[in-house]
């Protein structure tokens, strides 16, 4: 796919939808996934750290706390993200570890 990509788009990644079909990830750890990605494209940390609060999340993909923290750990037992978890005055920090080459497969 040779598209260039603008800050803050991209088109919705056939690898994600493949690993819910598959069974091999949650509906509710794949909004969190979609959500992070989304977050590391806009501010341009591509395999970088980046920060992000617990309660953004929730409110963004209207998930409960619970949700978010199985979703998190679902995640991070997958070896998709890797994150420090925050308090009530540092948000949680976020890694991604999905290989960018397959995230951006196309058809």
């Amino acid at each position: 796919m040779n598209q260039e990509y603008k800050k803050g788009w991209y088109s919705k990644p056939h690898y994600l939808i493949d690993l819910v079909q598959d069974k091999v990830i949650s509906k509710s750890a794949y909004l969190l996934l979609d959500l992070l990605l989304h977050f590391e494209n806009r501010f341009q940390k591509q395999g970088k750290k980046f920060e992000c609060a617990d309660t953004l999340l929730c409110k963004a993909r209207l998930i409960s706390p619970k949700t978010l923290i199985g979703a998190k750990r679902e995640l991070k037992k997958k070896g998709f993200i890797e994150y420090t978890s925050g308090n009530s005055h540092k948000p949680t920090v976020y890694k991604i570890q999905i290989n960018q080459q397959d995230y951006w497969k196309s058809d």
